[in-house]
């Protein structure tokens, strides 16, 4: 199995920050966002980050979805008292929030795709012509 190369600097950086855009981490290791990206995205599939809108964070054991709740509204955890109903809407409108952001990013990524698939026809094109 090939050695994760940017993992440990990236969990460094994110343990310094608290957290960082996919962007910003490239930009201080000197490295493609794609790049970066695909890191995040793999570590974010092991569990070892989690992502908040466009923030990537070292991932800490949630407990229940009241500590969920809580981390991601700064709200204080669910006691006894509290009704599990209020905090079970909350984490579904925070699965819902990140639905909406998972699929703008689809879209994004589908425009991206599009314009990467007429750069190669064309350059067929070019190509067929210079022949």
């Amino acid at each position: 199995m090939r050695k994760a190369k940017y993992d440990e600097k990236i969990i460094k950086m994110l343990e310094k920050s608290g957290g960082m855009k996919a962007s910003a981490v490239a930009l201080q290791l000197g490295v493609r966002p794609t790049t970066i990206y695909k890191v995040l995205t793999r570590m974010l599939e092991q569990g070892r980050v989690v992502k908040e809108d466009l923030m990537f964070k070292l991932a800490g054991a949630v407990e229940d979805v009241s500590d969920l709740v809580a981390r991601t509204t700064n709200a204080p955890a669910r006691t006894t008292n509290a009704p599990a109903r209020t905090t079970n809407a909350l984490a579904l409108t925070l699965i819902e929030e990140e639905l909406r952001i998972v699929n703008a990013e689809i879209s994004e990524l589908e425009r991206e795709l599009h314009v990467l698939r007429e750069i190669h026809n064309r350059l067929y094109f070019i190509l067929g012509h210079a022949r």
